[in-house]
């Protein structure tokens, strides 16, 4: 029996973000038996989805993160570890701030490089500077270059570069919109039927701007008592955000969730999701809320690639804060009703873009 060709996968970490959970989804829906997932990743911890990655037959390397300064001991530790692992061909990196120069070790050891963007800025300041120097001559490096959205692409290898979209597909059934969901989470969070819940979902850092959400669910509590904001994810800004919520006085109107892995209950319990983000790629949450169903008021920086079941609203991060509270009460009188079939018909159910990426690692393989 032939054994599966293993694909190396390259990341900082494994924890609960959007690139992060869109590579387990794409792991968990591959047929395995013939591909099978290995990951490369620079972190010194134990991160969030390495124990599924085990039990799935993966393996995991841990290897020095990249600091700019480090790049000769950071080329030789790569060179050493795949001249110890001949048995890859295949690298698909998902950290673009190095991939310049894992990705050209990766070819001189000849493996087929695969580079695979999922955001459209890397911010503002000096550390930007330095990794958007880096990623300079990427398009040449990558033998592959994979985007999650046009925009990400253009951004990733510049304007004149030619690169391929990978849907960000999403376990559909895991988000379709479900009364009995919708009422049985309300009641373990003892939030009452009536309430009008708003919702954020991600990593509590300064580019997802959930301290602006609570602005705006400041101003919109003001003046709808019965109304609770749902913050989900854990990130460096966890304490900070926390402490914001109480000098504002909304302790009992705002709940941290933590990290959760029943996010398709935690969207039927929303009315709106509130996502204004500083920068993004094309976020894996906006598909997983449309598929649910739920009206999205989102920063005029996201995509309209993302835009698929007409359940996005745009409003400026530097528009009154009252732009923002008007949007959401458009938004509550939408009719709730899933679009699973409707996120299918898009192609971003995961199955599809399995099968689009076995095809593809298969043409590489012969």
């Amino acid at each position: 029996m032939r054994k599966p060709e293993r694909i190396l996968i390259e990341n900082t970490t494994m924890d609960r973000g959007g690139a992060e959970t869109f590579i387990m989804n794409l792991y968990r829906s591959l047929d395995r038996s013939r591909f099978q997932f290995d990951f490369v990743l620079h972190c010194n911890y134990k991160s969030d989805y390495e124990e599924e990655i085990l039990s799935l037959g993966g393996k995991i390397y841990k290897l020095p993160s990249y600091k700019f300064f480090n790049e000769s001991s950071f080329r030789k530790t790569y060179e050493d570890f795949f001249k110890c692992h001949p048995e890859y061909r295949i690298i698909h990196g998902h950290n673009i701030n190095s991939a310049s120069v894992y990705l050209d070790v990766a070819n001189r050891c000849g493996l087929n490089t695969i580079s695979h963007c999922h955001c459209s800025s890397n911010g503002k300041g000096p550390a930007a500077w330095i990794r958007d120097f880096k990623r300079r001559n990427l398009s040449k490096i990558a033998k592959h270059r994979f985007a999650c959205s046009i925009e990400a692409g253009k951004w990733a290898y510049g304007k004149d570069a030619s690169f391929r979209v990978i849907k960000n597909g999403i376990i559909t059934q895991n988000f379709t919109w479900d009364e009995t969901r919708r009422f049985d989470t309300r009641k373990a969070l003892g939030i009452g039927t009536d309430t009008i819940v708003l919702g954020n979902v991600g990593r509590l850092q300064k580019e997802k701007n959930q301290a602006f959400a609570i602005k705006v669910f400041s101003k919109f509590h003001s003046e709808n008592p019965d109304s609770k904001l749902i913050i989900t994810g854990t990130g460096p800004l966890d304490a900070e955000l926390k402490n914001m919520t109480r000098s504002l006085g909304l302790d009992e109107s705002v709940i941290f969730t933590g990290l959760r892995t029943d996010v398709g209950n935690l969207l039927c319990a929303m009315d709106v999701f509130l996502f204004p983000s500083i920068f993004e790629g094309l976020p894996l949450t906006l598909i997983e809320a449309q598929c649910s169903g739920l009206p999205c008021i989102v920063s005029d920086i996201i995509t309209d690639e993302v835009d698929i079941a007409g359940l996005i609203r745009k409003v400026s991060l530097s528009s009154p804060i009252e732009k923002w509270t008007d949007a959401i009460m458009e938004s509550l009188k939408t009719q709730r009703e899933g679009k699973t079939e409707i996120i299918k018909k898009s192609g971003f159910d995961i199955s599809q873009t399995a099968t689009e990426m076995e095809n593809f690692y298969d043409g590489l393989s012969e």
